[in-house]
């Protein structure tokens, strides 16, 4: 198992119970290039660490950390230490989205389609 498929592995199991979406480049090389859904948590493993992001609207990056691995992938206490470094970092974004998405929505007018204009918007800036 490569250095990123093993910590894909770490991250499923430590994300499971989270609303996140894990990008697997070792599976679709390009998929770090898709738009993401508006308002989602994205985290991304690579040989060299993770990628942890939020979008806010229209699948605009809301912010970005680039976290180094705690441990070698693979070595014992991998899966533990992981956990301790994207799980908080995860539960901020996924608060940090939201408030963005509560913000966003006050101020349009009432009776506007949010999600499916947000997706009409987000397919035309493909």
């Amino acid at each position: 198992m490569t250095i990123t498929q093993t910590a894909n592995a770490a991250l499923r199991d430590i994300l499971a119970g989270e609303k996140v979406t894990i990008v697997d480049i070792t599976t679709t090389p390009m998929a770090f290039l898709d738009s993401p859904a508006a308002y989602t948590v994205q985290v991304t493993a690579s040989d060299f660490g993770v990628a942890v992001a939020w979008t806010a609207r229209f699948g605009e990056i809301g912010a970005v950390s680039n976290l180094a691995y705690p441990i070698a992938p693979g070595a014992p206490g991998f899966g533990p230490a992981l956990a301790d470094l994207v799980t908080p970092l995860v539960r901020e974004y996924q608060q940090h989205s939201q408030a963005a998405k509560l913000a966003d929505y006050a101020q349009d007018a009432p009776g506007d389609v949010y999600e499916a204009r947000d997706a009409i918007r987000r397919i035309g800036s493909c």
